[in-house]
């Protein structure tokens, strides 16, 4: 039962922090909800795997490590990106839809993957649709980047693709 229930608050914490990532890309006052929220899912994440640890085998207990690298990552860009958010009214610079973009392609590859799951897709159908859409993700969020963000506003360098 607290199983279920720590799962289904991992599950609306998740779509509370997709919903208030993508309102932050034009209202950066949503950015700590955002954080706060991204930060409730990966808690609601780790307390079942936590609860479940001595029962997993070795292969889950890699993907569930692996699982919450990936969101102590989101939680940093969260950070990141409220660190350097623009002032009410300002435009947004590239490096914060950068980070906001990263989470929200994290976010909504998660939703698909679980869905497939559910359906009772196979391994490789998982696997392969987890990479696709985070492959078609990180056009999108260039695109998002010149469009939101104004010229001549860089991107962080690791991020820069020359």
């Amino acid at each position: 039962m607290l199983h279920t229930v720590l799962i289904y608050l991992h599950a609306a914490f998740g779509v509370a922090s997709f919903g208030t990532g993508i309102a932050a890309l034009r209202r950066s006052a949503l950015c700590p909800p955002h954080l706060w929220t991204l930060i409730g899912t990966i808690v609601f994440l780790a307390l079942p795997i936590a609860a479940e640890w001595s029962r997993l085998d070795g292969t889950a207990q890699t993907l569930y490590s692996a699982f919450l690298v990936l969101g102590f990552y989101m939680i940093w860009r969260s950070t990141e990106a409220c660190r350097v958010r623009p002032a009410r009214g300002g435009a947004p610079s590239r490096e914060y839809v950068s980070h906001l973009g990263f989470n929200l392609i994290a976010l909504f590859d998660a939703f698909v993957v679980i869905l497939v799951l559910d359906l009772g897709g196979p391994v490789w159908l998982i696997v392969t649709v987890g990479v696709l859409v985070a492959a078609a993700g990180h056009p999108v969020r260039r695109s998002l980047e010149h469009r939101l963000a104004p010229a001549g506003n860089p991107l962080p360098s690791a991020d820069r693709t020359e």
